[in-house]
């Protein structure tokens, strides 16, 4: 369930870009802008985690040692 667990962290942390971009669009400010890069970061890290986790359950073979 590590993999469900990391699913739904990039499923919920999806929703604070979305409300970021719109505070942004609201209030004109660079600062917020900035929070919702960094939001799309994280959950770009988030997918990258979940990608390496189901990655490394594969079982060994010729191109995967």
């Amino acid at each position: 369930p590590e993999s469900r667990h990391n699913s739904f962290k990039v499923q919920f942390s999806s929703s604070f870009p979305k409300a970021w971009g719109l505070a942004c669009q609201l209030r004109s400010s660079h600062v917020i802008l900035a929070e919702a890069l960094h939001s799309l970061a994280d959950i770009a890290n988030q997918a990258l985690l979940a990608y390496g986790l189901n990655s490394s359950k594969r079982a060994p073979d010729s191109t995967h040692p």
